[in-house]
């Protein structure tokens, strides 16, 4: 006998329970984006859930249901971003061959945090131990165990590219190279060091510790844009598909800084100095040294 349709009484008592859940998710969105927005201003030391709830409109009372403390709030955005992040890596090493894999995972580990900059200000803030208390015992153990899946990403791309690697030093190598190049851009620093006159720059001097290439005299307007330029501004192009030969993940000839317009709008000085480069032409460097064994 054929089971009958839920009465109007069952319908109803679920179109309701439909409703007060999708209330309550956006609810909670709205919270945590206020949150986001406190910790980008005030960091997690002297961020105050009272401060959180007058950012989102309501009251301290509203929050508890979902969050005990400000460190709860901030695990649960960070645990957000690198869930995140390890799909994006995810997805990025699933449609490349094996000779790009780790050029791909590489990149797309770059662009995703120079796209979100306040996610990158978010983890390290935590990672680099700004707050040395951390989040609590636990709070820290899920974000290190989604930490560490992101990374052993990093170092699968690299396995697949140099079969026979160390790829337990590798994928620490490649996510401390990462991470320290995101921090220059972040913080224009790479820029700083470009107006120095050569006199003054280290001899051979290089960022992380990288092999100094020699710049080019001249490069695509495409990717001359100053390295401490905003998320989304204009970038070396890629085409897609690409990341299947080795060196062609994202193709970018050597940049000085010739030109480049700073954020200020002012061009920025040239400079001969073998390591005044853009960090997308560093981490292109990088990535050719990771397949140069192939």
């Amino acid at each position: 006998m054929p089971e009958l349709p839920p009465g109007p009484a069952l319908q109803s008592e679920g179109a309701r329970s439909s409703h007060a859940e999708r209330v309550a998710a956006a609810r909670r969105a709205l919270i945590l984006e206020a949150a986001q927005r406190v910790f980008a201003r005030e960091g997690l030391a002297q961020a105050s859930l009272r401060a959180i709830a007058r950012e989102a409109g309501c009251t301290t009372g509203a929050i508890y249901p979902w969050f005990g403390s400000k460190e709860a709030l901030y695990a649960a955005l960070l645990e957000a971003s690198l869930d995140t992040l390890r799909g994006h890596l995810a997805q990025a090493l699933a449609s490349a061959p094996d000779a790009g894999a780790a050029r791909a995972v590489a990149w797309a580990f770059y662009d995703y945090y120079g796209a979100r900059p306040a996610e990158l200000s978010l983890g390290f803030y935590l990672f680099q131990g700004l707050a040395p208390r951390g989040l609590g015992a636990e709070l820290d153990r899920g974000l290190n165990t989604r930490l560490a899946a992101c990374v052993a990403l990093l170092g699968d791309g690299l396995a697949r590219t140099r079969p026979g690697a160390d790829v337990a030093l590798g994928r620490v190598q490649m996510f401390t190279y990462l991470s320290g190049l995101l921090l220059l851009r972040h913080t224009g620093r790479l820029r700083s060091l470009a107006s120095l006159p050569p006199e003054e720059a280290p001899a051979g001097a290089s960022p992380a510790g990288h092999a100094a290439p020699t710049p080019a005299s001249s490069a695509s307007s495409a990717s001359s844009a100053s390295p401490a330029s905003p998320a989304g501004s204009a970038s070396p192009a890629r085409s897609p598909g690409s990341a299947g030969s080795a060196g062609s993940h994202r193709s970018i000839a050597p940049v000085s800084y010739a030109g480049a317009v700073s954020s200020a709008g002012s061009a920025t000085p040239a400079s001969t100095a073998p390591w005044a480069r853009t960090p997308e032409a560093l981490l292109d460097d990088y990535c050719r040294t990771l397949e140069k064994s192939l």
